[in-house]
């Protein structure tokens, strides 16, 4: 199987949120945590990106499916070709290592799933998933990234991977000991975008490719380039536990000029 890449050059603006600013303050996260623990097995599909450089969408799509269990009760019907068209939207790629297949900017992905959704079939019908809000962690915390983890359902890891990430992404564990030289050189392979659903005191559990890998904390602490936190409806009560989302939703109205509830409703 081919390890294609994705990940544009990480960017930011000055008006996205600082996510865990917004979780309660007697919130704390488990030492160890597994949004998939006595649920019925999910997906495990590269989403095109042996093919494509699609890991960006690829990574939303498996936050996306657990979404949909939170929302619906039920398992999204979502397939590689929902995946890899919506990539080819928002990259104007038209075949697979063309001129346009170069990947995608993280912000600029969220930015259009906020606003401008991710149309999926859903019992005979076409809707329209947007996310509420979208927010920056602080990538090479190892704290904050647990505690959204936990509280979002998942975190969204950046990673600007040496060359050394690609025999190690066989064995299913990226690990950093202090190694030196070119093949340990951030950037050495490019950037890659993974969802993260568990951790442990060690490190996190990331799904790219169709597979699951560990990234220690000593890996994340030195190759992780962004991550992203990302609330799925305001009006969930999973995050009216959580979260402030009162303030949340001030603070979402100025940065976009509308109150964006996100969740399943289907425009």
């Amino acid at each position: 199987m081919k390890f294609l890449l994705g990940k544009k050059e990480y960017r930011s603006d000055p008006r996205t949120l600082s996510l865990l600013r917004y979780v309660l303050s007697d919130v704390r996260a488990p030492s160890r945590f597994d949004f998939d623990r006595h649920r019925w097995a999910f997906p495990l599909r590269p989403w095109g990106n042996e093919i494509w450089q699609d890991c960006v969408i690829a990574a939303h799509a498996n936050q996306l499916l657990r979404f949909g269990r939170l929302g619906q009760n039920m398992t999204l019907r979502l397939s590689d070709k929902d995946v890899v068209e919506q990539y080819k939207r928002l990259s104007g790629a038209k075949l697979p290592g063309d001129k346009r297949d170069k990947g995608l900017v993280v912000l600029d992905s969220l930015r259009d799933w906020q606003q401008q959704g991710w149309p999926l079939p859903l019992k005979k019908a076409v809707n329209n998933f947007k996310i509420a809000a979208y927010g920056e962690i602080e990538p090479n915390d190892p704290k904050q990234l647990r505690l959204a983890c936990y509280v979002l359902h998942g975190v969204q890891i950046g990673f600007s991977l040496p060359l050394a990430a690609q025999r190690m992404s066989r064995d299913g564990l990226w690990d950093y000991r202090g190694e030196t030289g070119r093949e340990w050189k951030p950037g050495g392979w490019g950037g890659q975008l993974t969802y993260a659903k568990a951790y442990n005191e060690r490190g996190v559990e990331l799904l790219s490719w169709g597979r699951a890998l560990w990234a220690s904390n000593r890996f994340i602490e030195h190759y992780a380039d962004e991550a992203w936190g990302i609330v799925n409806s305001l009006e969930d009560w999973r995050s009216q536990q959580s979260l402030d989302v009162e303030l949340l939703a001030q603070h979402v109205w100025r940065a976009t000029g509308e109150i964006s509830k996100g969740g399943d409703k289907g425009n």
